[in-house]
């Protein structure tokens, strides 16, 4: 049984979909990430989005939506848990540029290149979005537009809209803490789940089980 998870893709959606139950009507669901990566250390990584390039760049957005294609594949989830037939998943994408020279240690972009990037994945039906997937990433502290970090918000339109938000707050397990337990939690789920790839929305109800601490410490 192979399922995929961590924080986005994974828990940001699945707590999504959980708020979506306080509703007797959805309209449109948006999922978004807007977080400070300058910590995440992978030049190869923010060169393939375009960053330390120019914004205008020929083909940038496209080249932008197939390397993080993973998004469609939530928007889907998303959607057949919903219940929702999508006709078409459309994207968009913006960049922001650096108002200084940055010096981040792996990696240079000089004044006006590409620091920031901000896109979106959107399942859409007769034309309307109705599940909206958006990512705002942004290296260094001097960039324009200089998009928010919000950490990862959800809000629901329907009746009622519901406005979640969510931050981790890292101690010394470092960053990628929080993503890799969205994982081992789901072991157990996994193992006794049918062959084939499994999604959230087929799986139990994943918690931190047998990992409360109860000795102080």
């Amino acid at each position: 049984s192979l399922y995929g998870t961590g924080i986005n893709p994974g828990q940001a959606n699945i707590v999504a979909l959980a708020v979506t139950a306080a509703c007797a009507r959805v309209h449109k669901v948006m999922v978004r990430e807007a977080v400070d990566a300058t910590h995440y250390a992978s030049r190869d990584t923010w060169e393939a989005l375009g960053f330390g390039g120019p914004a205008d760049a020929p083909g940038l957005a496209e080249k932008v939506r197939e390397r993080a294609l993973v998004f469609i594949d939530t928007v889907e989830m998303m959607a057949d848990a919903l219940k929702v037939q999508l006709d078409d998943i459309g994207f968009r994408a913006d960049f922001a540029t650096a108002n200084e020279d940055l010096h981040l240690g792996y990696m240079d972009i000089g004044k006006g290149m590409v620091c920031g990037l901000r896109m979106a994945y959107s399942g859409l039906v007769n034309g309307t979005s109705v599940i909206e997937l958006q990512l705002v990433w942004r290296l260094g502290y001097a960039m324009t537009p200089d998009w928010p970090v919000e950490g990862y918000v959800i809000e629901i339109e329907g009746d009622p809209n519901v406005r979640a938000n969510f931050h981790t707050v890292h101690d010394k397990t470092g960053g990628g803490s929080p993503t890799a337990m969205n994982a081992v939690h789901a072991i157990a789920a996994v193992c006794s789940a049918r062959p084939g790839i499994v999604t959230a929305a087929e799986l139990p109800l994943i918690t931190a089980a047998y990992s409360v601490v109860t000795d102080g410490r």
